[in-house]
């Protein structure tokens, strides 16, 4: 799968997120998802009133990540398909989703520093 620029966005957005939670790390996880709303203040091109355009190929773009089991969309009450209220992290295909994007986790950053700097003090 080839990730559009806005797929792209929304994946690494929905990652730091992911990576700011106080759970991540640890092995009990909290069940909340880890979402990103679909307002105004963040996509306003979204909700633009007489151009519909932009939103057509976001809602197409995110029911192909959909499809590729990395998100999960909730649409508005009464308007599927048309309207999305939040796009949700699927936590389970979090390694496919660091491959596509080219990123490391942050765990396997620390993991790389401490390495780094256990064989810097031993010598």
């Amino acid at each position: 799968m080839q990730l559009s620029g806005i797929q792209a966005e929304v994946l690494n957005t929905l990652l730091d997120r992911y990576e700011k939670r106080s759970d991540y790390g640890s092995d009990q996880k909290n069940p909340r998802r880890t979402l990103l709303k679909v307002d105004a203040a963040r996509f306003p091109d979204y909700h633009h009133p007489s151009d519909a355009t932009f939103r057509l190929t976001f809602n197409t773009e995110m029911k192909q990540l959909e499809q590729g089991g990395l998100v999960k969309l909730d649409w508005q009450r009464f308007s599927e398909g048309e309207y999305l209220q939040r796009i949700a992290l699927n936590d389970t295909a979090l390694p496919e989703i660091y491959r596509l994007l080219g990123r490391r986790s942050k765990r396997e950053l620390y993991r790389s520093a401490a390495l780094l700097f256990k064989q810097r003090h031993k010598s």
